[in-house]
């Protein structure tokens, strides 16, 4: 693999990494939607929604650098979202969360198996 080609597709899981968490930031905006709470009691709400967020930038920031760790990282975070919606299962939730998280872990993977086979070369 020549590589020119080689960094396009590393870049592939970073980029859908990032875009996977900024759309589940965009689920903590609904905080400051609520009327009857004080702005300390929004503050606090908006960091406690952002606690998926803050951890899955951490599991980026490792992924970076160190794709296998990404590879199990994201797949872990996928089976966590999946057992956290497996009691009220519906396709969509299923569709949204942890289905892109197990695609970015085998982007991870891929890109560590590529990374390797370059190397053994």
């Amino acid at each position: 693999m020549k590589p020119a080609e080689k960094s396009h597709i590393v870049w592939i899981p970073r980029i859908l990494s990032l875009l996977f968490i900024a759309f589940i930031f965009l689920f903590s905006l609904d905080v400051w939607q609520q009327q009857d709470l004080t702005v300390w009691q929004k503050l606090i709400g908006f960091v406690i929604h952002n606690i998926p967020v803050i951890l899955l930038a951490v599991v980026l920031a490792v992924s970076w650098h160190h794709p296998a760790a990404g590879a199990i990282l994201y797949g872990v975070a996928g089976l966590f979202y999946f057992i956290m919606i497996v009691d009220d299962f519906e396709l969509i939730s299923f569709l949204i969360l942890p289905v892109p998280l197990w695609v970015i872990s085998l982007l991870f993977l891929f890109v560590w198996k590529s990374n390797r086979m370059t190397t053994e070369r």
